[in-house]
């Protein structure tokens, strides 16, 4: 695992650099960072966070689960300014 930041730092550059113009842009933004796609969803509880400190581990959500905060956040105007991680997880 000691090689895989070397190929993803870039990435992660690049995803830092586009969220900085996405919040300091002056349209109303979310940003949605859901967990690994699966094809069923998780037994674990359900979490929608704005804080990925709290210790909770996302494993996994289904492309209905990001449809429906992707609608929820849109229509109901939840989390406007922030960037949240959702998925089924285990809070630690």
């Amino acid at each position: 695992h000691l090689i895989y930041p070397f190929f993803t730092q870039a990435i992660y550059a690049d995803k830092d650099r586009q969220e900085e113009l996405i919040r300091a842009s002056d349209t109303d933004w979310t940003i949605l960072r859901p967990a690994p796609f699966r094809s069923a969803p998780g037994r674990e509880p359900f979490h929608v966070l704005t804080d990925v400190r709290t210790g909770t581990r996302l494993s996994r959500v289904t492309p209905p689960e990001v449809a429906r905060v992707s609608l929820d956040c849109a229509e109901k105007g939840l989390h406007c300014g922030e960037a949240v991680f959702f998925g089924h997880g285990v809070a630690g």
